[in-house]
């Protein structure tokens, strides 16, 4: 039986009663055929041995009848069909609410990412506060020396006193009236003040970071970079914009990028975060046996069609590399926080700073990917004014990711996979509203339901399947980036780091 996927382009409305009954009438096929088979042979075996004509023609009729390889194949469609319609009634009572989410994740013995909005989102207004009284009881612990523990190793940080997140919390809280991409959600808001909470914190202790670098994977005598103050873009992204473009020398890709292959495809393209997961450039964004990546890294894609003036861009982002706030890399937890909050990310703002270091010029054809954060991101600069007042989106595409709170443009192409097994895409708390324009495609089970090779997995199937919606938005993909067998696509690497001064 082939993995399960389904491929959503709602809305629709599903009466998945007759779903599971279908399936189980299904169900009972394969027992038929081979109750089928085993009578043909039975009768086959009384023929043997009889010589007259009409014996003799009988035995041949039964054995053309009786095609192994052909019935297996039967069997094994009819087997697919059952589980595909079992797999969308699930899905379907999971998004449409006709089941109690908690009871369908315990049936089904997962977490279904898209069965569990309901219950993120009556938990929003403690989902992500919850995280800052942990880090007060377990600073408060060390402090009292109750429970022994080293909180210098411990997952926010170095020592703070309780006391010291008191006023950066409520001057957090009472920055949200002033932002300009504030989420209206309460667990947007909560993220939201979590992410500036701790930069607060850091200040005090005078570990802060104060600028956020841009700059070209390879070293170089030439290497490109761009710096700001992080503190600039604090409630919009508009002056890293107006700074990024207003600086940036135009460039266009040069004979050091190195050409690489056109991601015609989803699953292309999602090869293509995978490769720049496990295969980073500069040796700051490499892992090392005892610590995290120094710096993030990103890719951007240029593809060049013959005939056509400007080229057409694709960049790419990978996921979380480091699992907690005030880290040099701003792939990390603070970036989590303030993406799934609304408000504007250090990752988001150096993106932003390469894509005219990259060539990109005002007017220009860009999509975005990414995986987990990656994918928040990719969506996050897709709603961005910042982006959309300067350059056309031609695509988002997201794998794993909690973006159905962003409100992207709906002239935008968007392509979410979601696994129900994953409960990262739920984190949001809302649930998926898919449409042609918007397609959803969901794949079930798997050892590790959020790693990105489940995600390949499932866009392989779908890139082979053949559904009329799914092959326009892929058409509609590859015509607004003018991918043809003949486009040149090159790469440029770029990092990202927390830094003390310029």
């Amino acid at each position: 039986m082939t993995d399960q996927i389904l491929i959503d382009s709602g809305p629709v409305t599903v009466d998945t009663h007759s779903l599971r009954r279908a399936a189980s009438v299904i169900g009972t096929v394969p027992w038929m055929i081979n109750s089928a088979m085993l009578s043909l042979r039975l009768a086959a075996a009384s023929l043997q041995g009889i010589s007259t004509a009409s014996a003799i023609n009988a035995l041949s009729q039964i054995h053309t009848a009786v095609d192994y390889e052909h019935t297996h194949q039967l069997i094994a469609g009819v087997e697919d069909c059952e589980a595909h319609l079992r797999t969308a009634a699930d899905i379907y009572d999971a998004t449409d609410g006709r089941v109690s989410s908690i009871g369908w994740w315990l049936s089904h013995k997962q977490v279904g990412a898209i069965g569990i909005e309901s219950t993120v989102a009556l938990a929003a207004d403690d989902l992500y506060p919850v995280i800052g009284v942990l880090d007060i009881i377990w600073r408060a612990a060390h402090k009292f020396d109750l429970l022994s523990l080293d909180v210098e190793g411990g997952p926010w940080g170095p020592r703070l006193k309780p006391h010291q997140l008191v006023m950066p919390w409520l001057v957090a809280t009472a920055e949200h009236r002033h932002l300009t991409r504030n989420g209206d959600t309460a667990l947007e808001k909560s993220a939201s003040t979590l992410s500036r909470v701790y930069p607060r914190i850091e200040k005090a202790q005078g570990t802060y970071l104060p600028y956020i670098e841009t700059a070209d994977s390879e070293s170089s005598t030439e290497r490109r970079s761009v710096s700001h103050q992080r503190d600039m873009y604090r409630y919009s992204l508009e002056s890293v914009s107006a700074a990024a473009l207003a600086t940036s020398v135009r460039v266009s890709v040069t004979a050091s990028s190195p050409v690489t292959s056109t991601p015609s495809t989803p699953a292309a393209l999602l090869h293509k975060v995978r490769d720049l997961r496990d295969n980073p450039t500069a040796l700051e964004a490499k892992t090392s046996d005892d610590d995290p990546p120094a710096s993030g890294e990103f890719e951007i894609l240029r593809h060049h069609t013959p005939g056509r003036e400007r080229p057409t861009w694709s960049v790419v982002v990978k996921g979380t590399q480091v699992w907690g706030p005030g880290s040099s890399n701003p792939q990390d937890m603070q970036t989590n926080l303030a993406t799934v909050g609304r408000t504007p990310s250090d990752q988001e703002a150096a993106i932003i700073s390469a894509l005219p270091l990259a060539g990109v010029q005002p007017g220009d054809v860009v999509e975005f990917v990414g995986h987990s954060q990656g994918g928040i991101v990719a969506a996050s600069l897709a709603a961005s004014p910042v982006i959309t007042d300067h350059y056309s989106v031609a695509s988002v595409i997201t794998a794993g990711s909690p973006v159905s709170g962003i409100e992207i443009p709906q002239n935008t192409p968007v392509l979410s996979f979601e696994n129900t097994a994953d409960i990262v895409p739920a984190l949001d708390g809302q649930a998926a509203r898919p449409s042609p324009d918007h397609i959803v495609v969901y794949s079930t089970g798997g050892n590790s339901a959020h790693d990105l090779g489940g995600y390949l997995s499932a866009a392989t199937h779908a890139d082979n399947r053949l559904h009329a919606d799914y092959d326009a938005w892929v058409g509609k993909r590859s015509e607004a980036l003018a991918l043809t067998a003949e486009t040149v696509t090159s790469s440029q690497r770029f990092t990202v780091t927390r830094v003390r001064s310029p």
